[in-house]
């Protein structure tokens, strides 16, 4: 995976390419392992996205990271994620003012989970997760180098049960366009 990344942008840098760069804030569904049961929450994701190609094809970079606090039954739940995802955008239509794209690539996360009861605390660190990704994307150019980007991405989360393998995530960020166009 990474090989392609890096032959993916040896190409892009013969051509024409553009860094660009996003501020991301978005909606994550994912899988909360503690406390028993397992169950699904939803959480607010906040990070940079960092994206280098041309029209065609491009690597990205993503950082970013929710925060929940959760109570129910005298029991309360603190989680914190942080996520690393890295890989591939395809971009089949593109116009003047919007392209459309495709992107995949490995996630890995890092949790803590600190679970409160009767006054104890007990903290767990998930330790790394690599997980796939795999979504699709809109962005509309406002103007010059700014631009409006929406994307939906699904992970598959190894960790969940067989009937809930999927992570959801949906973005939206502006980007501030640089490059040698």
């Amino acid at each position: 995976m990474i090989r392609l990344i890096l032959i993916s942008l040896l190409i892009t840098s013969a051509q024409a390419a553009d860094l660009n760069i996003e501020p991301v804030y978005g909606f994550e569904r994912t899988l909360q392992v503690e406390p028993k049961p397992s169950r699904y929450r939803t959480d607010v994701i906040l990070g940079v996205r960092a994206v280098y190609g041309n029209d065609v094809i491009a690597g990205e970079l993503e950082i970013n990271q929710s925060n929940s606090e959760n109570e129910a039954n005298g029991v309360k739940v603190k989680t914190q994620n942080q996520n690393l995802l890295a890989g591939l955008r395809l971009i089949p239509l593109s116009g003047s003012f919007y392209n459309y794209y495709l992107r995949g690539g490995m996630r890995a996360r890092q949790g803590i989970t600190e679970v409160i009861q009767n006054g104890e605390s007990d903290k767990t660190n998930s330790g790394v997760q690599l997980d796939p990704y795999a979504g699709t994307g809109l962005v509309i150019n406002l103007a010059g180098i700014l631009s409006l980007n929406a994307s939906a991405t699904l992970v598959f989360n190894r960790n969940a049960e067989a009937d809930e393998q999927y992570d959801t995530q949906y973005a939206l960020g502006f980007s501030f366009g640089f490059g040698n166009r």
